[in-house]
């Protein structure tokens, strides 16, 4: 297998990630970036100095993409149609051009087309991790084969299997009704808890002080959520079709639960607690939700601990 690749976007998070990962594993990696300011700052953030692999930095297709068998574009959902028309007519006709989107929309339909126009192959991904994680180890990576014969997935397969993600493979439309599930609804919910606090003008530092276990958790995952690039996440929410399809019914369950509480309704509210309850229940991992739970909140409470004791 030809081991040189270009990450297309490589002065985002993820790009920087990846660019990490390939040259550790010997790889020649080609980094474009879109201004020589965003590539300085890649030389200075990019972790080389004990790289196995042969890197190069540039602000020019035609000195990078030609000289790849692997393109991988890791750009905003919303910036793929124009990255793919000015990338595939210099590509090798045996390249392998790919995505990282966290929503697929018409980009697989824009990779066919390149394909079908250029005679390069194409295919769909979606490393579920973000740019903190220390390897894909136990990490799920979803594949999306695009030419029908999964001659290329495999081939991409064999790249990252030795760091043992759990691979799934599915279509782009499942993807994405997935990924609303599993991304947009928790990200909305995340950035709604936080909206609301800020919009009640709650002194942080005072209800912190009077939080709970609960709140302790939820109140981190909504701060490591509003730590993450804005655009990338307005993507999530707003390019997803399937999520959109989703408000409806999510303003919905809202508005029943509100009821609920105004009416005092006891008998309805256990009910819908209980059924929620049992739908969680299907999942073996319920089992040790509590133990599970308590943990995480004692692991994030020492690091703080931890923290101010440092000072």
């Amino acid at each position: 297998m030809d081991r040189s690749i270009t990450i297309v976007g490589a002065s985002g998070q993820m790009g920087k990630w990846f660019a990490n990962f390939f040259l550790s594993r010997g790889w020649t990696v080609h980094l474009f970036s879109r201004t020589p300011e965003k590539i300085a700052m890649l030389k200075k953030e990019l972790k080389i100095a004990h790289v196995k692999g042969k890197v190069s930095f540039t602000t020019d297709f035609h000195e990078c993409v030609p000289k790849s068998a692997w393109i991988m574009l890791s750009i905003p959902a919303t910036s793929h149609e124009e990255t793919i028309a000015a990338v595939a007519p210099l590509m090798k006709k045996d390249a392998v051009l790919f995505d990282i989107a966290s929503v697929k929309g018409t980009i697989p339909a824009i990779l066919l087309a390149a394909r079908s126009k250029h005679g390069i192959h194409v295919l769909s991904t979606h490393p579920m991790y973000g740019p903190g994680t220390e390897s894909m180890r136990n990490k799920n990576f979803i594949l999306v084969d695009l030419e029908g014969d999964k001659n290329v997935l495999d081939e991409f397969k064999a790249i990252i299997e030795p760091e043992r993600p759990t691979i799934i493979e599915a279509t782009a439309q499942e993807h994405d009704r997935m990924i609303a599930y599993t991304l947009g609804i928790p990200h909305m919910l995340n950035i709604l808890f936080g909206k609301f606090l800020k919009d009640q003008h709650v002194d942080i530092e005072k209800l912190v002080s009077f939080e709970g276990t609960t709140f302790h958790l939820q109140h981190l995952i909504s701060q490591e959520v509003v730590t993450q690039e804005p655009y990338i996440y307005a993507t999530i929410e707003i390019e997803n079709q399937e999520f959109i399809a989703m408000l409806s019914e999510f303003k919905n369950a809202t508005e029943i639960l509100i009821e609920l509480i105004k009416n005092k309704d006891y008998d309805g509210f256990t009910k819908e607690f209980l059924a929620i309850r049992e739908n969680y229940a299907r999942v073996a991992e319920f089992k040790s939700v509590g133990q599970r739970f308590n943990s995480a909140a004692r692991r994030s409470l020492d690091i703080i601990k931890d923290g101010k004791e440092s000072k």
